[in-house]
């Protein structure tokens, strides 16, 4: 990662490139899409590893704890618009 004129660049890594853990993984999908998506992200979670999902509604919270462990899925994070 680096920094580049006040933005955060990252390197995009395919999920058959996967060769380490990472910090943290930002999830994304569709509720349909939930479990490939866990699978593709599965190799690149470690013991110090935190899922933050993107993602509407609660059912995807659970499945992403019996997934990976309540302990690694940040499930309180929250986007507040400008006051």
């Amino acid at each position: 990662m680096s920094a580049h004129r006040g933005y955060l660049k990252s390197p995009v890594i395919f999920t058959d490139q996967v060769s380490q853990s990472y910090d943290a993984i930002l999830l994304t999908c569709k509720a349909y899409d939930l479990e490939p998506a866990t699978e593709s992200v599965a190799a690149a979670v470690g013991n110090d590893t935190f899922i933050v999902p993107l993602l509407n509604g609660l059912a995807a919270y659970d499945a992403l704890d019996r997934r990976f462990g309540a302990q690694r899925v940040l499930s309180e994070f929250r986007i507040s618009p400008p006051a």
